[in-house]
């Protein structure tokens, strides 16, 4: 946000469950309903269309947006996200300890590079996110329509679902951009910043030109 603020109009929204976000009963989650509360910020923000720019579960969240409401985007980022669910055996145990960080004392969370702008999520919000990616849509079968500019980020360190979701979702947009950045791992936005930042930049710029 930071790089950005002056010469973008950026928003930043904390999804349900997350930040200063409400949370809701487990079974309000969906990629749908969060891709509902997306527009819903855009409405209230007036902007008819924006670059949407999702990472992860937020990435998942943009892809829904680029299959069924093309018109309110101009643009897609999509970064260290997927179009395919992750095994159950694999992710449980992440959603598992996503949940615990909120018994984790705030000190210890705030002296983390990687978890200081976190903030605790509740059993409903953890198990209702987590449901709606295991379950996951695979958009990249729909998302060919979406014949608008879109950038893939991700680093070559992150999962193998995410290297090989990303990889899918390339091959299906036309004309897509794919970044990938060395040694980063699932947040490159935050461990690799100037590289990750670069690669917006130059994508935003490209966009604009075209």
């Amino acid at each position: 946000m930071d790089a950005f603020a002056d010469t973008h109009t950026c928003i930043a929204m904390d999804l349900r469950g997350h930040g200063d976000s409400a949370s809701g009963p487990q079974e309000s989650y969906s990629i749908s309903s969060l891709a509902g509360d997306a527009l819903a910020v855009l409405d209230d923000a007036g902007f008819e269309s924006a670059t949407v720019a999702g990472h992860s579960l937020g990435g998942m969240i943009a892809q829904h947006l680029a299959v069924h409401h093309a018109d309110r985007m101009g643009a897609v980022i999509l970064s260290s996200t997927t179009c395919r669910g992750p095994e159950r055996e694999r992710f449980e145990p992440l959603i598992k300890g996503a949940i615990a960080l909120a018994d984790m004392p705030e000190e210890d969370r705030k002296a983390d590079p990687l978890l200081r702008h976190s903030s605790p999520i509740t059993a409903a919000t953890g198990w209702g996110c987590g449901e709606a990616i295991m379950g996951l849509t695979p958009y990249d079968e729909q998302i060919g329509s979406f014949a608008k500019p879109a950038l893939l980020v991700f680093g070559t360190d992150d999962s193998g679902n995410i290297r090989d979701g990303s990889a899918l979702l390339a091959a299906a947009l036309p004309g897509a951009k794919t970044v990938e950045i060395a040694g980063a791992g699932h947040v490159p936005q935050l461990s690799h910043a100037a590289a990750y930042n670069a690669a917006l930049a130059d994508f935003l710029a490209a966009s604009a030109a075209s």
